[in-house]
């Protein structure tokens, strides 16, 4: 194995306790935002959105702000974010 898959597989061992039960959060620019681990949505206006997690609730801040996708586990939000905001 070379140097730089070695590297590699050390940084994606990740411990546990983020593997699993951390949201994972991937953003477009300000535009949007697409969280995977949601549990439920408890405030839904066009200036936050707040999304419960296993371990944390997750808070987007900004305007315009809208739920274009949502799954079982998993939304994605769009407008301008301004802010983003991690509760336990």
């Amino acid at each position: 194995m070379n140097d730089k898959n070695n590297k590699f597989g050390r940084l994606s061992a990740l411990p546990k306790d983020m593997a699993g039960n951390t949201p994972f959060l991937e953003f477009t620019a300000n535009r949007s935002v697409l969280i995977d681990g949601c549990q439920g949505i408890l405030e839904y206006q066009d200036s936050i959105v707040r999304i419960n997690t296993k371990k944390l609730i997750v808070v987007i801040n900004g305007r315009g702000l809208h739920i274009k996708c949502m799954t079982a586990h998993s939304l994605t939000i769009c407008g301008y974010i301004s802010g983003v905001e991690f509760l336990r």
